[in-house]
């Protein structure tokens, strides 16, 4: 019996777009009415997926910043930040990288410290809510959740010697096409921490997910989904259903 589902955005329910679609609200909708909730998983902060999910906002549940972060109701009910020490020392290695940005991620705010006067303007599609400049680490008066790295030429061209350099300290993921996420926990343990809350057992879960941060919430989650145009169930090492599109089978249900 599926009581909650949950769902990556971007390469998942975003495809080449920037909106979500009228279909997936009137199925979130539907779902509430008949008792399952459903729960937005992403990379991305709060502030941002409540843009996304505007018309049913109040209506779902929340994974936020690769599972640093769960919010249910409006209320944080689960906080996994990094190690200062750790987060100020990623964030400082992605500073002297060529190409990379930073963005630090606070529950309040984001913060950048950016190298290119357009860095702001680059990011403006992913990002809503507070985003301050500051020129210091030691300007940010709040536990980091996350440290992002913004990669202009490319994710996977960063991501293996960062993974070499962090890997056994951190979760290192590709969350994007250019962002590269370091925290300490994952989608996996920020889905698990929710379902704790409401009760909600791991068989009676279904996920969606299209990239390397959705594994750990493939490999909790019952009733997983892969997109066709994402990483196979072989690379995720998990037995996973596979589809084009969300709302089809949100339609089935």
């Amino acid at each position: 019996m599926v009581q909650l589902i949950a769902s990556d955005i971007d390469g998942t329910l975003l495809q080449g777009t920037h909106e979500l679609s009228q279909v997936l609200f009137s199925e979130i909708r539907r779902l509430k009415r008949n008792g399952i909730v459903f729960c937005a998983a992403s990379g991305r902060r709060y502030a941002d997926l409540r843009r996304l999910f505007r018309p049913v906002a109040d209506d779902i549940a929340y994974v936020c910043e690769n599972g640093a972060i769960v919010y249910y109701q409006d209320q944080a009910i689960f906080r996994k930040g990094l190690p200062r020490e750790t987060a100020e020392q990623i964030a400082a290695e992605i500073m002297s990288t060529p190409s990379c940005e930073v963005l630090i991620s606070g529950e309040s705010a984001a913060y950048i410290l950016p190298k290119e006067k357009n860095f702001l303007s680059e990011i403006q599609p992913f990002i809503s809510g507070t985003v301050l400049q500051t020129a210091s680490l030691a300007d940010i008066h709040e536990d980091m959740l996350k440290v992002s790295a913004y990669c202009r030429e490319g994710s996977k061209t960063c991501a293996r010697e960062f993974e070499q350099r962090w890997g056994q300290k951190v979760n290192v993921a590709i969350s994007g096409e250019c962002w590269l996420d370091f925290n300490t926990s994952d989608k996996g343990q920020g889905l698990s921490a929710l379902c704790r809350v409401l009760e909600i057992p791991a068989r009676d879960v279904m996920a969606f997910g299209d990239n390397y941060n959705d594994i750990p919430m493939m490999r909790w989650a019952g009733m997983p989904y892969l997109m066709k145009k994402g990483i196979t169930p072989e690379q995720a090492g998990v037995k996973a259903s596979v589809t084009e599109r969300v709302e089809p089978v949100l339609q089935q249900l």
